[in-house]
């Protein structure tokens, strides 16, 4: 209808018409642009406080379950020192066999650093999958990205060490790779087993780098904390 109106005043050279006419088409298409540019920014500040939300439960969750595994990790080390003690001794007890079970058990369990998809989800901004406003923000998870990736490199040449060590102990298991919590097979620890250093030191390197996971752990836990504390300083 206004362009109908804008041809009609141009053809009877009505220009004071023109002029006001075409400052209203020139508004209107400004004024469309701007609202557009204004439900985007406001869908992106959204779609962000969404993610704030969700990395924040995810940091809080993962936390969590950094402190219940480094609980575990430090009860099998304290039980670890005890059975490399007990291999030592000629003679072993019922009691001393489950223990040493219990550790070698415990140390072919690998756990994860990040089970919850954490480092997905502080990847999503440099793959702009969300806009942050606060750059500084958007640079602590990317320098957080960088450290969780550089701790799962770490984790993974662990795991190759402690195969090796495992290795070396399922030589003196006649049941196979995955070990029992109870004595069910009087070829484990016989006195072949005992007799060899190889197995002792098969066993204290595989706590050792238990330790190295447990420090890793421990790394990454003190990073989600700081992150989540920069977080909560931005909603604030």
């Amino acid at each position: 209808m206004i362009l109908r109106r804008l041809a009609t005043s141009i053809r009877k050279q009505d220009w004071f018409a023109v002029v006001i006419e075409t400052l209203i088409v020139v508004m209107g298409v400004y004024l469309g642009i701007q609202l557009g540019n204004w439900n985007a920014a406001r869908q992106q500040q959204a779609d962000a406080d969404r993610y704030i939300v969700q990395l924040s439960q995810t940091l809080d969750q993962t936390a969590e379950y950094l402190e219940n595994m480094l609980t575990f990790y430090g009860d099998v080390l304290s039980d670890g020192a005890l059975a490399l003690d007990q291999l030592e001794n000629a003679e072993l007890t019922e009691k001393d066999r489950e223990n040493i079970y219990r550790v070698i058990v415990f140390v072919q369990q690998s756990r994860a650093i990040d089970p919850l998809g954490l480092g997905e989800l502080v990847s999503r901004p440099e793959r702009g999958e969300v806009a942050l406003r606060d750059r500084d923000l958007e640079a602590a998870i990317n320098d957080f990205r960088a450290g969780l990736g550089h701790s799962e490199a770490i984790l993974e040449r662990v795991t190759e060490r402690t195969n090796s060590y495992l290795a070396t102990m399922d030589h003196y298991n006649a049941i196979g790779p995955v070990l029992p919590m109870k004595r069910q097979d009087e070829l484990f620890l016989e006195a072949k087993a005992l007799e060899d250093p190889s197995f002792r030191i098969a066993v204290a390197g595989a706590l050792n780098m238990m330790s190295y996971r447990a420090d890793n752990m421990r790394s990454v836990l003190q990073e989600c904390r700081d992150l989540r504390e920069i977080l909560g300083e931005g909603s604030e």
